[in-house]
């Protein structure tokens, strides 16, 4: 993606556009009428009706998002070349390198007595589909976490915004780049206090010390996504990367400490298991960063 595909702005409108869209992102889930029950429904998140709403709201922000880089876009650029612009290469390493990362929380399912893998595989997925069919609910948090949060969230995160970025004249440097995108969407996790206070009712101090934690996973996972999308170009993998990651949730290194069903072989196991996941997943993305230049990564 060349400087002179778009129009250049300074930086400063770069960052307050892209911090305003941000904040478009987060109000636009609170535009929406009240209450249920004597409580607001709007935070309840996992309410279906809420979900449904917040999706619309999200797609709102998605297309003013993509008006602004149409007019910062020069005609002779096609939009969906920059959008749709992939290979095979850049989806498949940075799928692989995000599973690596996950191997000790995969291998754990291996080693611990009755799991679903090996005791119970078919019922596991029995009462997943019965789930998917006739509990609403669970339904929607379904597609808003596996389908409509990776797509809009990284098409609104790291195509728009990183690519407002990119318009600013002086341009902004790659490890700012990778710096702002994560804060970007970092910050856009901090309405979740609202729902922890007013709607679960928990402490202030517990809700805020909640909030910090997803503000540092979420920045954590957006500065890898972004640095990911900065190296490829490659929204699609991305998107991957955001499914899998948000179906496979947090790792919980505290159950390697905490399992009383393992053998203590099993558990040393799995300890190895996570300490060589994480160790290639560091080295892969040192050789992607290092060995590897964006050319190569794009061949």
């Amino acid at each position: 993606m060349k400087t002179n595909d778009f129009v250049e702005i300074s930086p400063i409108s770069s960052f307050f556009t892209c911090f305003i869209l941000s904040l478009l992102f987060v109000l636009l889930l609170y535009i929406w009428p009240k209450i249920s029950s004597g409580k607001l429904l709007i935070l309840n998140r996992n309410d279906p009706i809420v979900i449904k709403t917040r999706i619309i709201s999200t797609l709102t922000a998605s297309i003013i998002a993509t008006i602004i880089i149409g007019i910062l876009t020069n005609k002779n650029q096609n939009l969906s070349n920059l959008i749709f612009d992939w290979n095979w290469n850049s989806i498949i390493r940075p799928v692989i390198i995000t599973i690596l990362l996950f191997s000790g929380p995969i291998g754990t399912y291996f080693f611990e007595p009755n799991n679903y893998y090996h005791s119970d595989f078919k019922n596991y997925f029995k009462t997943k589909f019965y789930l998917l069919k006739y509990d609403e609910s669970y339904r929607w948090q379904s597609i808003r976490n596996l389908l409509f949060a990776p797509i809009i969230e990284e098409y609104y995160f790291r195509f728009c915004l990183l690519t407002i970025l990119e318009c600013s004249n002086p341009p902004f440097s790659f490890s700012m780049r990778l710096f702002l995108s994560p804060f970007f969407f970092g910050i856009c996790h901090i309405h979740h206090l609202i729902q922890l206070i007013y709607y679960h009712q928990l402490p202030v101090t517990v809700a805020i010390i909640q909030t910090l934690l997803q503000l540092i996973y979420t920045t954590l996972f957006g500065g890898f996504v972004a640095f990911i999308y900065l190296k490829s170009k490659c929204l699609i993998s991305c998107i991957l990367i955001h499914m899998f990651c948000n179906w496979m949730g947090v790792p919980d290194v505290s159950e390697l400490f905490q399992r009383r069903q393992m053998t203590k072989f099993n558990q040393a196991i799995c300890r190895i298991v996570y300490c060589i996941g994480i160790a290639m997943f560091t080295l892969s993305i040192y050789y992607h960063n290092v060995v590897l230049n964006d050319q190569v990564l794009q061949a």
